[in-house]
């Protein structure tokens, strides 16, 4: 199955470089540390410290993941200065940087950029 290929500017591209690192290695340290605490309190199965932690290091990792995707499969896409009120038709500059690369990518329609939305809760 092939990658979703992510349409993204530059600065949303640094800023989710930024945001993986900090996840990485911050974050996994950090919640690595908590969970140790909540261990040391006792029972796990009784342990409501214990188990916030462990679900928040499952959001986060599923962060982690989402923005792995999104920098391993991104086209870069130039920003329109142009009002999105006065525009008649999309069009962006692409630069593909996915490595699975095929002409059936350049038949695609275009669409509309979003950001990645953080995991549900």
């Amino acid at each position: 199955m092939a990658a979703e290929i992510h349409r993204i500017t530059q600065e949303t591209l640094d800023k989710l470089k930024a945001e993986y690192l900090e996840l990485t290695t911050v974050g996994r340290t950090e919640i690595a540390r908590v969970i140790e605490s909540a261990r040391l309190l006792g029972d796990l199965s009784e342990n409501g410290d214990y188990h916030a932690a462990k679900d928040t290091q499952g959001k986060m990792e599923s962060r982690i993941r989402q923005i792995d995707n999104v920098i391993r499969n991104h086209e870069i896409v130039e920003r329109d200065s142009t009002p999105r009120s006065s525009r008649s038709s999309t069009r962006a500059t692409t630069t593909p940087t996915s490595k699975n690369s095929s002409s059936a990518r350049s038949k695609r329609s275009p669409r509309t950029f979003s950001s990645p939305r953080p995991p549900r809760h």
